[in-house]
């Protein structure tokens, strides 16, 4: 029986790298993860076993989208990790280092946000796991937040978390990072010393330079990385908790169990 009430975090046997240095090492904030990790059954020692229920393995289109489920759920811990390492290294006395984990950063955080938004489709989106489209491709395997903030599961449910955590701000400057102009960046002086950017990059696509001597709404960018950084974790927290509760749902819309005896 998987009763998730049970399920102890600290035991659980993961057998990836990334997995066991964000549990062990970082102490990452990532129990939610592995809760939802452990319901799916993917990556665990159960996994492809006879654990699992025979009407995923007769349908290889279920097959497929509960794989896609791992494989979002995995691209959302190695980017956490890589995310976290970004923050951790940055130190200004190195300005390209500096640089380079300002934009690697972003990068990464916004991975996790499309991993999180592939799940979300897939458990929340009806016909989720057969929809395809124009050129015939599943379209569980291309989301990105952009597809589905407009549709009222995700308003209803998780448009509030996207907006306490900031996260439409992080792909903006992901966005400006990839897609513009490097930002107007200067050093601060006063209480706290340090870089500080632009702070339209967050609102605003397609920022252009400023003059140095104009004054702007400005960061220090060693804020805005630890933030995020918190931001992104604390959303992947808050997305798996819900996430998890949808699992049985989900498997009765679409007539099959992960596991035959499974709690939730």
């Amino acid at each position: 029986m998987r009763d998730l009430d049970k399920f102890n975090f600290l035991k659980e046997k993961f057998g990836d790298i990334h997995e066991n240095y964000a549990r062990d090492t970082l102490k990452l904030n990532i129990k939610n993860w592995a809760k939802f990790r452990y319901a799916i059954n993917i990556g665990t020692p159960d996994h492809r076993s006879s654990v699992v229920c025979k009407q995923i393995k007769k349908s290889q289109v279920i097959w497929d989208a509960w794989e896609d489920l791992g494989k979002s759920h995995y691209q959302y811990i190695t980017n956490l990790v890589y995310t976290n390492h970004c923050f951790q290294a940055y130190n200004e006395t190195d300005l390209i280092y500096a640089f380079r984990n300002f934009y690697d950063l972003y990068y990464h955080a916004v991975n996790c946000i499309d991993a999180l938004s592939r799940i979300i489709f897939i458990l929340y989106q009806p016909n989720s796991i057969y929809a395809k489209n124009r050129k015939g491709i599943y379209k569980r395997k291309e989301v990105g937040l952009r597809h589905i903030k407009n549709t009222s599961y995700f308003k209803s449910r998780f448009q509030l978390l996207v907006d306490r955590f900031k996260i439409t701000e992080i792909q903006t400057i992901r966005n400006n990072l990839s897609h513009g102009w490097r930002p107007t960046v200067i050093y601060v002086q006063g209480r706290k010393r340090g870089l500080g950017v632009d702070a339209r990059i967050r609102y605003e696509k397609h920022v252009d330079w400023m003059d140095r001597k104009e004054q702007y709404n400005k960061r220090l960018l060693s804020e805005w990385l630890s933030d995020d950084y918190r931001n992104v974790e604390q959303f992947g927290k808050e997305v798996f908790e819900k996430c998890i509760q949808q699992i049985p749902i989900w498997e009765k819309q679409n007539d099959f169990k992960i596991y035959d005896d499974m709690m939730i």
